[in-house]
């Protein structure tokens, strides 16, 4: 199990190794960085710091940056890596510092690495008028190698979290999954809906996006649903039902599970994005709407039964 660091555990005794970056996402990019951490440690903790908040939205005016995911998926598939620890930083509070100030005063005196590892295009300090080169420059005159390792390539483009909230937002689920090395997924808590999927003989399980996530392109997609250790297969429409009477003021994730019946109110539960089958639309009438509904779940159906095949 993956440990969060606190203020109140430093300074680290012993030392570690150490990674910084957002990690937001944590991609096939950053997963090189958190190999590079654990394979440079001994008996030290591998820890990565990182930001609670993203950076870009307390230092920019413009529309805020949508995480990919949430703190406890960014803490799992980082323990999975390989990292020991994760230390959420406040970046408001040293936005302004100096990058000596940042070294001296929050990587050694606070953390005592043996090794720092980052990106090439990582930026400290204010301004960010530190990066890579002379963070690595900054440590060894300090004692301490770093390891800069350079960007991850898929056919031709760099990877980056940026990229990959695009390649969602246009719905290419596939492209998104070979960039993040597994398939996108939301965990969220299930909420109480208006039970119209009931009433059709389609139960669904509702899940709002929070507002600093990013959200898929409104529409429907075959997924998967993991409930105690378990997947289910299922179809599940992103967007805000315009069909419906009174559509939903925020993005919800509204998702009919196969051969699934249990409620399932205030649990938290993953559904794994498969492949996108078509956009949201609305329909003339709620007969027209139930009869697309159930052209998707068969659709859905056959998109499994040619991927087992494949």
């Amino acid at each position: 199990m993956i440990e969060i660091l606190t203020d109140d555990m430093l300074p680290l005794e012993g030392g570690c190794v150490m990674s910084l970056g957002n990690f937001d996402g944590v991609h096939i990019g950053h997963a090189q960085l958190i190999k590079e951490l654990a394979a440079a440690k001994n008996s030290e903790k591998a820890v990565v710091f990182t930001f609670a908040q993203h950076p870009l939205n307390l230092i920019s005016d413009k529309k805020p940056v949508k995480y990919i995911i949430g703190s406890s998926d960014k803490m799992k598939y980082l323990g999975e890596l390989g990292a020991d620890a994760v230390y959420f930083a406040d970046f408001a509070e040293m936005k302004d510092y100096s990058p000596e100030r940042f070294v001296d005063e929050v990587l050694i005196k606070l953390f005592n690495p043996k090794t720092v590892v980052c990106g090439d295009s990582f930026t400290f300090g204010q301004g960010k008028s530190g990066n890579a080169e002379l963070l690595s420059e900054m440590l060894r005159e300090r004692g301490v190698s770093c390891i800069v390792v350079p960007p991850v390539k898929v056919r031709g483009r760099v990877v980056s979290s940026t990229l990959i909230r695009s390649l969602i937002t246009e719905g290419k689920l596939e492209e998104a999954e070979e960039l993040l090395g597994r398939k996108y997924s939301i965990i969220l808590p299930v909420i109480h809906g208006r039970a119209y999927g009931r009433t059709i003989g389609v139960p669904t399980i509702n899940q709002l996006f929070p507002p600093d996530r990013i959200v898929p392109k409104f529409g429907v997609y075959a997924c998967l649903c993991e409930i105690d250790g378990i997947l289910y297969e299922g179809v599940a429409n992103v967007g805000v039902r315009p069909t419906i009477a009174e559509p939903t003021p925020e993005p919800l994730c509204e998702t009919h599970i196969f051969e699934f019946s249990e409620r399932l109110y205030d649990r938290d539960v993953r559904v794994i994005f498969c492949s996108l089958i078509r956009e949201e639309e609305k329909y003339g009438s709620l007969e027209e709407l139930i009869s697309q509904i159930m052209k998707d779940i068969e659709d859905c159906k056959k998109y499994f039964a040619n991927s087992s095949k494949g």
